[in-house]
């Protein structure tokens, strides 16, 4: 085989995943499709001995040649897509991927493509790129040709106005993986749902509905499993157990799993969030009661507790490493070493999760069991 048709195979098994970006920012199989196609000529003429991250460059090629097609529209005044005549979804090719069609049909849908035509060109694709494939704003401000605090303001400014003029959604059934109930528990960005489904026997089956589809992340024998958060990369956090004081916290990356240390000392634990980042929130327990953690960069750091506290547990932790939780009685934030008690609305008070904005939300009560809850926001 030769050194062409080497980079030829190479190609093509990134199609797919160019063909879904392409068709996002332009809502057109067919330019989609000719635009991965220029993809494949620019890069049979170029030299990719240095590129490490293949995927990543055609990925940002496809972008360029998109946002000239996007821009040429503008200078020829084309009309936005009429939902009334909107052509085909999906092309039924001899040679297509049933996964690449369900991820067009399902996941994308023509209200989304409707408002994203809406979009000024570099918005399109700053809010593609970065919200729909978790591409980092410093790898987007060269082809959008800003600064990367610009991208991300393009980008925010393409979210409000989606958020502003997007149809209210319509509920999906996604069904269980042949239990007789499921519950789902986490979902990104990308519209990518993880949870668990419990068979008749009691046996936990953690899953991750995606392009349409219920996939069983797999669990080993005599234990459960249940994932619990995913992030915009498809990161998955979760736990697999024999029974509750043998649980082990999980990440299921690139269609592996990893496991995660149990700190030392501690019955079991529980990974209960997981950031863009691959940073992970979550609680052990021991002897001694709950433990709040943080693992990042291959290391388990060890949260502490609040001042008259004796156990934490972490729930939610956001893209700059905040950490929310509550203690015996408090709600906390934990950031740069340093853990912080929220203010109580009544007598006790638990943070759920933190967004990427600080802001945090949990509930309030009267008693530690939950008396008289009252949800609530904290802003800063």
């Amino acid at each position: 085989m030769g050194d062409q048709d080497r980079l030829a195979e190479r190609f093509e098994a990134h199609r797919s995943h160019l063909r879904g970006v392409a068709y996002r920012m332009l809502g057109s199989l067919s330019e989609a499709e000719d635009a991965v196609q220029e993809a494949w000529v620019r890069l049979s003429r170029s030299d990719t001995a240095g590129v490490e991250n293949l995927a990543g460059w055609l990925t940002r090629v496809v972008a360029r040649v998109c946002l000239d097609l996007l821009r040429s529209r503008g200078s020829r005044r084309e009309e936005p897509l009429n939902p009334q005549q909107p052509g085909p979804i999906v092309d039924r090719r001899e040679d297509s991927d049933p996964e690449q069609e369900a991820l067009l049909a399902d996941t994308v849908g023509l209200a989304l493509l409707v408002v994203l035509d809406r979009l000024a060109p570099a918005e399109r694709v700053a809010f593609v790129l970065h919200d729909l494939f978790a591409v980092p704003f410093d790898e987007i401000a060269p082809i959008v040709e800003r600064s990367p605090t610009a991208t991300k303001k393009l980008a925010s400014r393409a979210r409000h106005r989606i958020q502003g003029t997007a149809p209210s959604p319509d509920m999906i059934d996604l069904g269980t993986l042949g239990g007789s109930r499921s519950y789902a528990t986490g979902v990104n960005d990308r519209h990518e749902v993880v949870g668990f489904s419990e068979t008749a026997n009691g046996v936990l089956h953690a899953f991750v509905w995606r392009h349409g589809r219920l996939i069983d992340l797999g669990t080993p024998e005599e234990q459960t499993s249940t994932a619990t958060a995913i992030n915009n990369r498809g990161v998955i956090a979760g736990e697999v157990r024999a029974d509750m004081n043998s649980m082990v916290p999980v990440l299921w990356r690139h269609g592996g799993r990893t496991d995660l240390p149990v700190p030392v000392g501690e019955f079991g634990a529980a990974a209960q969030a997981v950031n863009d980042e691959g940073e992970v929130a979550g609680y052990s327990f021991g002897p001694a009661g709950n433990s709040a953690f943080l693992w990042q960069d291959g290391r388990v750091t060890a949260l502490g507790t609040l001042p008259g506290s004796t156990s934490a547990r972490a729930y939610g932790i956001n893209n700059d490493g905040q950490v929310v939780g509550d203690t015996d009685f408090d709600a906390f934030r934990w950031q740069n070493g340093q853990m912080t008690a929220l203010p109580d609305l009544v007598s006790t008070s638990s943070a759920a999760d933190i967004n990427n904005l600080g802001q945090i939300v949990g509930h309030s009560a009267t008693t530690a069991e939950g008396a008289n809850a009252h949800a609530v926001l904290w802003t800063r």
